[in-house]
This record gives C-alpha cells, structure tokens and sequence, in this order.
C-alpha cells in the first residue's frame, strides 16, 4: 500500500509540518535504529505499510520472539551495528 503526499504531510509521518525536522513525526518517534539501513527500513514501512498478513503475523512473531527473549535481542542489535550500511555495496 502506498500512502498518499496528502496523507503523509497531514499525519506528519516522516517530519513535522514545522520544518525538516523528523523529531516531531511518527518516524522520528518510532526511529532507535542503530544502522542508516534499519532507518531506511522503518521509512519504508511507514510510507509504504504492508498490507500482506503473513508477512506481518511473521513480523509480529519475530518482535514477540525477541521481548520474550532479551539476550537474543541484545545479541541480534549488536550483530546488526557490525553491519551499518550494507546496501551501498550492492550499488556501487
């Protein structure tokens, strides 16, 4: 699903109507990723929400995963801070 120019500047989804600040948006509250690709990810999401039931129920089950189990959560965030930012690789 795509969410509309409109929709996006009237929700303040990805900044705040007062200027390019994303503090004040939905993603700028949401966003405590470690890597530039996770912060892509989340904007993605948020512009562009899947409307696929098991890729969310598979989202849902893997977030579920990690607050059940706080070391595997620690290791899978500090996993992923080795890796900041692999997708310029596959572009240049």
């Amino acid at each position: 699903m795509l969410v509309d120019l409109n929709t996006v500047k009237s929700l303040e989804l990805v900044q705040n109507t007062g200027g390019a600040q994303n503090t004040g948006s939905l993603y700028g509250l949401l966003n405590d990723t470690l890597t530039p690709m996770g912060a892509r990810f989340l904007r993605t999401n948020i512009l562009q929400p899947s409307i696929d039931i098991e890729k969310l129920q598979t989202r849902l089950d893997a977030i579920d995963e990690l607050i059940q189990n706080p070391d595997m959560f620690a290791s899978v965030r500090e996993g992923m801070f080795e890796y900041r930012d692999v997708e310029p690789i596959f572009w240049s």
